[in-house]
């Protein structure tokens, strides 16, 4: 899961004005494909389709849209509080409620990939060659953060464990 330090260091962000949306623009073809894209500062900088994981965006808080897109779930489990319920799949936890709104992903297998072709298991180099240089990067997880112009902020949070990719995890907080 985001730790909670992201959270805190995506609304500063936010607040000192460090936003996507004030960033040059950069189009985008669907067109392109993963292997075009340039390595660290000529990294694209995440926009709203980043945030498409399995067909379903972070906006969605239905589930039964959830359901019908990806089947009933493995698992289901309620934090403490009962404010938010996790969605276990092979390779895939969506997360509803608690301290993101809509939902929340966490890629923790092969399985399925990021908008830009990333997987568990894939290499440091290839989080680079994708995404850019990380807004936070701690030795162990680099944080990309986006927000859009209705002032949400969208993270993605790479966790790393010998140069690899261990999980992904998509998440939005609402300013």
């Amino acid at each position: 899961m985001l730790r909670c330090t992201i959270v805190i260091l995506a609304l500063t962000a936010v607040a000192c004005g460090r936003r996507a949306a004030d960033q040059p623009a950069a189009g985008r073809s669907d067109t392109v494909p993963p292997a075009a894209w340039q390595v660290a500062d000529s990294a694209l900088p995440l926009g709203p389709e980043d945030f498409l994981v399995a067909g379903l965006t972070s906006q969605t808080d239905d589930t039964t849209a959830v359901r019908a897109r990806l089947g009933s779930p493995d698992s289901v489990t309620v934090d403490a509080g009962g404010r938010g319920v996790t969605w276990h799949y092979r390779d895939l936890v969506v997360s509803f409620g608690g301290s993101a709104t809509g939902l929340g992903f966490t890629l923790t297998g092969p399985g399925v990939a990021t908008a830009r072709g990333l997987r568990v298991g894939d290499a440091a180099e290839r989080v680079l060659a994708l995404y850019g240089e990380p807004y936070v990067r701690d030795e162990d997880a680099w944080t990309y953060v986006a927000s859009d112009s209705g002032g949400d902020v969208n993270a993605i949070e790479v966790q790393l464990r010998g140069r690899r990719v261990v999980s992904i995890a998509f998440a939005v907080w609402v300013d």
